[in-house]
């Protein structure tokens, strides 16, 4: 018995109205509120908050008392206090929308008949028990609003965002090693760096978060909770991490435009080819220009004869480059200052997609076409001359380039603010968690303790129901 706390009733307090009688709480494992639907937003000078109960029976403080697993300590008011007339119209009702319109601390809430009054306290005791069942679980928690910043503090946030920070600079510099990597490194390697260094930092994230939860409360013996309901948490936000590297990927997506170029511009720029076989081709202005040399003189013939030798070699760069070079000197020299390239882009396997951009009427049309389509009945993925002009597709060239997105640039500000949300709501949750579940431990703990309660034994009679 010595082990249970004191809870003391002071109905002699009156606030307000007639009947009102406190309730106060003075505990060191619930905070010290005052329990009831009606209460001040001033502190009394002890700094209890005052929550008054309108017309608190002794049976209800025998029950709270036994449930609280607290040792009761009664002195009662004088029978005017308790007008209970007031409450037989069925004014309790109104009891939860008080609860609910007003910013409460809220500690618990008894709802219960209160016919059952007049009846002896152990034979309504399952009544009760039923009917405040749900109120345990409440006891000593605060309002959501105010949970909110007991739970979600500033530091915790600074050190969540703190700690998305460092996984996105462990992954910028990541990325900064390998564009400086060297040239004889394989695409492959460097991808793969990045990769690696990019799981390093999630995981880095997600372990500082399972240390955060863990080590939020100094308190040892919650530790071990925490520490478990960090796993919880870390394989939570593993399944969470999917759906931010999704995320991450869309933003990150280049743009694909059409844009209207001349055969100047994509010389000048490089246009790189990707062979199936790995190999890369950059087509420069040097080449162009070394083309148009040796290959003034060529006749349009000697041209469609290229071309048709490309389309049946399937798999030539040597033989690609010369046709492209070839084609865009004749081009250069037959028709000064307008320029009409013709493209071979490799595509999937041993195919050919082709684009071209070539005015109406060209005299290459027919022959062109004629030159795709016998490369499309031999197996080559081609787009055919005349699908474009039916498209009407020709008045701009259609080059494909990989332009980075200005949502791309902002890839560390993002991923500060993913793992700094991610990191900061899993020590919310698991901070509720954990406080939910002692106080489940609680109760379980309380209902195993033999009742006990203590009673003045000069007013026995206001104690016990009539």
């Amino acid at each position: 018995m010595s082990s249970f706390q004191k809870f003391d009733i002071f109905p002699d307090k009156v606030a307000g109205h007639l009947g009102n009688c406190p309730l106060k709480i003075t505990t060191k494992t619930f905070p010290p509120y005052v329990i009831g639907p009606r209460f001040s937003n001033h502190r009394s000078s002890n700094g209890l908050k005052d929550i008054y109960y309108d017309g608190i029976e002794p049976c209800f403080a025998r029950f709270l008392a036994y449930k609280l697993g607290m040792q009761l300590r009664y002195r009662p008011a004088p029978k005017d206090d308790y007008p209970w007339a007031d409450y037989q119209n069925g004014s309790w009702k109104g009891l939860l929308g008080d609860l609910q319109h007003n910013d409460y601390d809220l500690a618990m809430c008894a709802f219960f008949p209160t016919e059952n009054r007049s009846r002896d306290f152990d034979q309504t005791f399952p009544t009760y028990y039923e009917e405040m069942m749900w109120v345990v679980p409440l006891a000593g928690e605060a309002a959501p609003m105010r949970a909110l910043v007991a739970f979600f503090p500033l530091d915790l946030t600074l050190v969540a965002l703190g700690a998305g920070a460092a996984s996105a600079v462990v992954l910028r510099l990541a990325e900064v090693s390998s564009a400086h990597a060297s040239p004889l490194r394989q695409p492959e390697r460097v991808r793969s760096d990045v990769q690696r260094a990019r799981a390093l930092s999630v995981w880095m994230t997600y372990a500082w978060a399972a240390l955060l939860g863990a080590g939020v409360s100094a308190n040892t013996k919650r530790l071990l909770q925490r520490c478990v309901f960090g796993v919880w948490l870390m394989a939570g936000l593993i399944v969470a991490s999917g759906f931010q590297s999704r995320i991450i990927s869309a933003l990150q997506q280049p743009r694909r435009r059409h844009q209207v170029s001349s055969t100047q511009d994509i010389l000048a720029e490089g246009l790189r080819v990707e062979w199936s076989a790995g190999s890369e081709i950059f087509f420069d202005e040097s080449k162009a220009r070394d083309a148009a040399i040796l290959d003034r003189h060529v006749e349009e013939d000697n041209v469609t004869r290229t071309l048709e030798r490309v389309a049946a070699s399937k798999d030539t760069a040597t033989v690609a480059t010369r046709a492209f070079a070839t084609y865009s000197a004749r081009q250069r020299a037959l028709t000064t200052g307008r320029e009409s390239p013709f493209f071979l882009f490799p595509a999937v396997g041993s195919a050919y997609n082709v684009v071209m951009y070539l005015p109406r009427g060209h005299p290459l049309l027919d022959r062109v076409d004629r030159v795709m389509r016998a490369a499309s009945e031999n197996g080559l993925r081609v787009k055919c001359m005349s699908d474009f002009m039916r498209e009407n597709l020709m008045s701009s060239s259609i080059v494909h380039r990989e332009r980075p997105m200005r949502m791309q640039q902002l890839k560390p500000a993002i991923n500060v603010l993913l793992n700094g949300c991610a990191i900061a709501t899993g020590v919310f949750v698991l901070e509720v968690i954990v406080r939910k579940w002692e106080c489940v431990v609680k109760n379980l703990r309380i209902l195993s303790r033999p009742y006990s309660y203590e009673i003045d034994s000069s007013r026995r009679d206001d104690f016990l129901p009539a």
